[in-house]
C-alpha cells in the first residue's frame, strides 16, 4: 500500500511523515512497522473516517468507506485510535469527516459553523483514552 521509496526519501527530509489511511478497521501493525523501518520518523494519520448507512445523506463520494451505523462510526474511531494510541510512533491524527459525506449539506469547517455532528462521534472521541 505505501511505497518504500516514497516513505524512505520523507524520512530524509520531514521531521514527521504524513499518511492518509483508509478502507481499514484500525491501522495495520505490519504497516507501523515498516514506516518506522524505511522512515525513522514519527507519523501523523492525516485522514481517516468512515460514513454511515444511517444518516440519510448519500455518502457516494470520497475515500471514506461505509458502515451501517453512526454507532459503528464511533467504534471505527475509537478503535482506529486507540491502535494508534498503542503504537510508539504516533504524534497524532485528524478525523476527516465529522459529518458524512452530503458535500451539498456544510462547507468545510461544518463543525465550528454550526453543522451537526453526530453523539456517537462526540462520545468515542471524548473516551477514546489510553490507560
Amino acid at each position: 500500500m505505501f511505497r518504500q521509496e516514497v516513505v524512505e526519501t520523507a524520512g530524509k527530509y520531514c521531521d514527521v511523515v504524513c499518511y492518509n489511511y483508509y478502507d481499514d478497521w484500525a491501522v495495520r501493525d505490519e504497516d507501523i512497522r515498516c514506516w518506522d523501518a524505511w522512515s525513522g520518523k514519527p507519523f501523523i494519520i492525516t485522514e481517516f473516517y468512515t460514513k454511515g448507512e444511517d444518516s440519510g445523506l448519500p455518502n457516494a463520494q470520497g475515500s471514506g468507506w461505509r458502515v451501517p451505523s453512526q454507532k459503528d462510526r464511533a467504534a471505527h474511531y475509537q478503535n482506529f485510535v486507540l491502535t494508534l494510541l498503542r503504537s510508539n510512533f504516533c504524534v497524532g491524527w485528524h478525523w476527516f469527516k465529522y459529518q458524512d459525506n452530503d458535500p451539498t449539506a456544510c462547507p468545510p469547517g461544518a463543525p465550528e459553523r454550526g453543522c451537526r455532528v453526530h453523539p456517537p462521534d462526540i462520545n468515542a472521541s471524548s473516551t477514546a483514552q489510553w490507560p
